[in-house]
């Protein structure tokens, strides 16, 4: 029930590493709904009950495309998955059913741009360098995660040789950073987290009504017991 999942959120907050990449992504699919748009309302116009030249014209070519893949598609030998699906979309009409997964798709797109558009609000609306929000997020999670385990607030400080981490937490969220690939300065991830944390970071979380309910105290305890030993692994100390 979890309790080989690590000690902390490891998932990214943002989709992407750099402005550019996410600029990308947006127009890729806002283009991609540009395109998707305007098919669906060609299909629906064919289907429409209106009368007029026009209506006529659209059906006229979609059933024509049609009777052309009805007839691609006739074979007595259904050999992989793509020919028993292009098989059923020329029985039921492949126009239709274009029409159908388009709406699917549409739907999709429209979702992935409403969270593009939120991403933009608060990764990349600033006009200078975007911080790397990964680093930011996982050195702020862990810092949590050791105040509610410990109930201090850890320390960051580094060597005069070298300028290496000299504290627990920070020498964890180093190694931390070296498993999750997580390209950036240990110091300022560190040093922005440690200013976020507030006293209510100090507090542990409690155990799980819902899952003292189910499996009874001893679960739960047993799962933050598992997890208490977890990270003082990672800080490599037992204290």
């Amino acid at each position: 029930m979890g309790t080989d999942a690590p000690p902390f959120d490891i998932s990214r907050p943002n989709s992407h590493d750099s402005k550019a990449e996410f600029l990308q992504e947006k127009r890729t699919v806002s283009s991609a709904l540009e395109s998707a748009k305007p098919l669906i309302a060609l299909i629906l116009n064919g289907a429409s009950t209106k009368g007029g030249p026009e209506h006529d014209s659209i059906r006229k070519v979609l059933k024509s495309d049609d009777a052309s893949v009805r007839s691609n598609c006739r074979t007595d030998r259904l050999e992989t998955v793509f020919d028993l699906t292009c098989s059923n979309a020329s029985s039921v009409g492949v126009s239709t059913v274009v029409a159908s997964l388009l709406f699917d798709l549409v739907a999709a797109l429209e979702f992935r741009d409403r969270e593009l558009k939120s991403q933009e609000a608060i990764f990349w609306s600033s006009t200078g360098r975007a911080p790397i929000q990964y680093a930011r997020t996982i050195a702020l999670r862990f810092a949590k995660r050791v105040a509610r385990t410990t109930g201090r607030k850890p320390t960051f400080g580094t060597a005069r040789d070298g300028g290496h981490p000299s504290t627990d937490f920070g020498r964890a969220l180093e190694e931390i950073f070296k498993v999750l690939d997580v390209g950036a300065d240990v110091r300022n991830a560190a040093e922005w987290a440690l200013g976020q944390l507030s006293e209510g970071d100090l507090k542990p979380l409690p155990i799980n009504a819902l899952s003292g309910l189910l499996f009874g105290d001893t679960r739960g305890l047993h799962r933050k017991n598992s997890e208490d030993a977890l990270f003082q692994a990672m800080l490599g100390k037992g204290s």
